[in-house]
């Protein structure tokens, strides 16, 4: 995508407990964009989530509600990504 470190200001948000697992994923996912014939990222490539999930040392358990929260972030940033596009 060609995001520098720069893209993510600190800006002192902070990201509540319930969401840790959640946003820790979507960040080591972020390397695992499918790219559509568009040029346009189509979603995570999920083959790759349980190898995240387990090395991220996230509990098995809270695995079902991790994969919900990194869909919905998941879908807001395709979202942004195809406003920045236009």
């Amino acid at each position: 995508m060609g995001w520098t470190p720069e893209d993510y200001p600190d800006n002192g948000a902070e990201c509540w407990e319930r969401n840790r697992h959640a946003l820790t994923a979507f960040m080591v996912m972020g390397t695992q964009w499918r790219i559509g014939p568009s040029g346009q990222p189509s979603g995570l490539d999920y083959s790759a989530l349980p190898a995240v999930l387990r090395l991220s040392e996230i509990p098995r358990s809270e695995w079902p509600d991790t994969f919900d929260a990194l869909r919905v972030m998941e879908i807001e940033a395709m979202a942004v990504m195809a406003e920045g596009s236009k």
